[in-house]
């Protein structure tokens, strides 16, 4: 009888007995392999897995043990835990044993990560994927060297155009899919020495795709969402390209994509919000970061076409990412739902403040912007405080980057520098300044503020009703704000 027609029991059978009556390394090793994940038939049994590769390295020098056991190590497997130094010293007892490029690629990579026992070393990292690829022509080597050469991680020197050439070899050797994904990536991406070409990228990950990969697909999907310099977008190819993903595996971002993509019904693909949602409420169950919480919570705030609003829902997202990181745009965001009064969610000015001081530590300008409104207004539970609204806003205009943002929060600190506080008298001179600065940005509100201010006039600052009549006369204009249009029929009238 052939040793395939045999059970993986009498499989086990037939090897124990060579291990007892010949000490036989080939037996310990195929006995190990059975047992280390187990079979049908043969029980996992990793601990006995390990003593026969450890029986078969040290009483017969056995290479193809002393490499599993690197293996096993390298990592750790079920419950046997990783032990990189031991790991360390049997590939490099495997390295000077026989020639082995998988080895020297593996001690490669142990080096290129690091643990606590084997600090990361890159440059004797980059010397064994070379070694690796000089003597043994080592595909995986190519492809992890290459990825090295590209990004630069860890203190690599950078290398794009070898990398380049190093992904285009292991295709060449091996047809490593990979390979092709990341070079594609690379020339989609372009730099560093590498003309940018999305058509060969295109062609890469299409390659890729044939192969069934599951990265070319999403990737390639995102390409022809939005299309790229002579690449057309092609919405309902990424669209199938997202499905085909998601059929294979629980990709956060394919769902993402997809969702948005089915959300607005973009570029020529079908509208579809009720899927979309479903979608983004499962990247949120699958994800382990915060992006598809706090997507889906900020389009659960306001609803729209398709999909009704869910401020409590969109409270609890909310809550989830803060619970689990303090992020700022949650806080702030969070903060202000308390604020609103919506049913189901009452509204809490006290805590809507202490999550903007967390957002405002920091150094978040609409947490800032948005205290500040808090405290020039007043809640209950929070007191009007105009000396702290003021500095705030100071804050708001110092830290934002937003031009929205920075321009609304310099008008908004002009009204407040114009009124003055308890703590600071009214500085007409300084709103003037502020409110010209504003308008510089594009704020139709500044223009109406300044012309308000100019119609009366105020200490330090003359009337001028020319001026004002100016400003209020562009606001009509440009936007038909209904209080340009009143105060110029007043001063028209008068």
């Amino acid at each position: 009888m052939s040793a395939r027609a045999l059970s993986n029991r009498q499989v086990l059978e037939f090897y124990e007995h060579k291990i007892s009556s010949y000490n036989d390394e080939n037996a310990m090793v195929e006995v190990a392999h059975l047992l280390l994940d187990g079979a049908d038939g043969v029980p996992r049994d990793s601990k006995r897995a390990v003593q026969l590769l450890e029986r078969a390295a040290k009483q017969c020098r056995d290479p193809r043990a002393m490499f599993d056991l690197a293996m096993i190590f390298d990592f750790g497997h079920g419950d046997i835990p990783a032990n990189p130094k031991r790991s360390q010293l049997l590939y490099e007892t495997v390295m000077r044993a026989r020639k082995d490029g998988s080895a020297t690629n593996n001690l490669a990579y142990l080096f290129e990560r690091g643990t606590k026992q084997v600090p990361r070393d890159i440059h004797r990292a980059v010397q064994l994927y070379e070694r690796a690829i000089v003597q043994h022509d080592n595909i995986v080597s190519m492809y992890n060297l290459a990825g090295l050469l590209w990004s630069g991680d860890h203190g690599a020197t950078i290398d794009a155009p070898r990398a380049v050439k190093l992904f285009r070899r292991a295709i060449r050797k091996g047809n490593d899919v990979e390979s092709m994904v990341d070079l594609a990536s690379a020339l989609f991406e372009g730099g560093k020495g590498v003309p940018s070409n999305p058509r060969r990228a295109v062609k890469w990950y299409n390659k890729a795709i044939e192969a069934n990969s599951i990265d070319a697909k999403e990737a390639l999907a995102a390409i022809l969402d939005a299309g790229a310099k002579g690449v057309p977008a092609d919405p309902m190819r990424a669209l199938q390209l997202y499905e085909e993903v998601l059929q294979q595996r629980k990709s956060v971002g394919a769902m993402m994509s997809l969702g948005n993509m089915l959300l607005h019904g973009r570029r020529g693909a079908p509208q579809n919000p009720i899927r979309a949602l479903q979608l983004f409420e499962e990247a949120v169950t699958e994800e382990k970061g915060i992006g598809a919480k706090f997507h889906l919570a900020t389009l659960l705030t306001k609803g729209m076409t398709g999909i009704a609003a869910n401020p409590v829902r969109a409270v609890q997202l909310y809550e989830t990412i803060v619970e689990k990181r303090c992020d700022v745009r949650a806080l702030t965001n969070l903060a202000v739902m308390l604020q609103k009064d919506v049913e189901g969610v009452p509204a809490d000015h006290k805590r809507a403040v202490i999550l903007y001081e967390q957002a405002l530590e920091r150094k978040f300008a609409p947490a800032a912007y948005n205290l500040a409104m808090t405290f020039k207004r007043g809640y209950e539970g929070v007191p009007k405080d105009e000396a702290r609204a003021l500095t705030l806003m100071e804050k708001a205009v110092k830290l934002s980057t937003d031009t929205g943002m920075k321009t609304q929060a310099i008008v908004e600190l002009g009204k407040m520098v114009q009124q003055g506080t308890p703590d600071h008298r009214p500085d007409a001179k300084r709103a003037v300044k502020l409110y010209k600065r504003a308008i510089e940005r594009g704020s139709d509100e500044a223009k109406r503020c300044l012309a308000a201010l100019l119609l009366k006039g105020a200490k330090g600052v003359k009337a001028d009703v020319t001026m004002a009549t100016k400003l209020y006369t562009e606001s009509a204009d440009d936007t038909g704000h209904p209080d340009a249009i009143k105060s110029l029929s007043r001063i028209v009238g008068d």
